[in-house]
């Protein structure tokens, strides 16, 4: 890879830290023809730590018109283009990438995964397993194992998994006579603005 900064932060798979790079990296501006395997990276990892692809279609929008006509940026976008999309998402992931490209193709997809599963955990009482498999992107068989060892139950007569809703960490909410006081000044400033 072009840069051993990104390497050492792949190794480390901190991809905020990668995300950052890239952005002090663009604001600098080098010459184009370096920045293609960066802008490759920068795409991804947009998706990989938002999980969404809004940051990532602005991103396109600034690189420049001449880098947007490669090949492998080309397949990068179309992985943007489709992540609302789970079927059209995993195979656009399926194309060929430079090698440089591979492991965060791999990150992008178990982070997408997971998300899904999540998703997946909290919204639905039951679900088939070929919907499951369109959503994950992976065989029955995979589904099976991968879904059966978090705790999803078969229901064996309707052909359907049960799943178990993920507990996230919920953020700590104030109590008391800080949540009191913060209040009080959230309303007297207002009054004092009108």
């Amino acid at each position: 890879m072009t840069f051993p900064e990104i390497q050492k932060l792949l190794e480390a798979r901190n991809f905020a830290a990668i995300l950052t790079y890239c952005q002090d990296i663009e604001l600098k501006k080098p010459s184009n023809e370096t920045l293609i395997p960066l802008y490759g990276v920068y795409l991804i990892t947009y998706l990989i730590v938002d999980g969404q692809n809004t940051n990532a279609r602005f991103l396109w929008k600034r690189i420049p018109s001449d880098l947007k006509q490669k090949d492998s940026l080309k397949a990068i976008y179309n992985i943007v283009k489709n992540m609302t999309d789970y079927q059209d998402f995993y195979k656009s992931l399926g194309q060929q990438f430079p090698a440089e490209y591979i492991p965060f193709i791999a990150a992008l997809k178990e982070s997408y995964q997971l998300r899904t599963f999540e998703l997946i955990s909290n919204s639905y009482s039951s679900i088939t397993i070929e919907s499951t498999c369109s959503y994950l992107g992976i065989s029955a068989d995979e589904a099976s194992q991968y879904l059966l060892a978090r705790g999803w139950t078969l229901d064996k007569q309707s052909n359907t998994l049960i799943p178990t809703p993920v507990k996230k960490p919920g953020a700590k909410l104030p109590t008391g006579y800080s949540q009191l006081e913060s209040l009080t000044n959230s309303v007297l400033f207002l009054e004092k603005a009108l």
